[in-house]
């Protein structure tokens, strides 16, 4: 325990948030509900997207689909560029690294 008989183990929110701090629900979604919506609409029906990643780009505005494939081991993923990299998403929502896309196609 502190000395002024709070709780140590409180959350932030507990010791000090007010009713300004919070996300109103009404008010629309966050940073991360953007994002998420983003790279729900980057998955494919079927086979596997090849999506591209600014880092510059806010939410909602990041990703583009550059390619779609039908078999993991057929996507080619182009080299990263500055503040920008690639990944293949499929159905499911799995994300594919480029270590993941060399060893399906070896």
């Amino acid at each position: 325990m502190v000395d002024d008989e709070t709780d140590e183990y409180a959350s932030w929110d507990e010791e000090g948030a007010t009713t300004g701090d919070a996300v109103d629900e009404d008010d629309g979604p966050d940073g991360f509900e953007t994002a998420r919506e983003e790279r729900e609409s980057m998955y494919p029906m079927t086979g596997y997207a090849l999506v591209r990643i600014e880092y510059q780009e806010p939410p909602g505005e990041a990703l583009t689909e550059v390619a779609h494939y039908g078999r993991l081991g057929d996507v080619e993923l182009p080299d990263p560029a500055p503040m920008a990299e690639y990944v293949v998403y499929d159905a499911d929502g799995n994300a594919y690294r480029r270590a993941d896309v060399e060893a399906a196609g070896e």
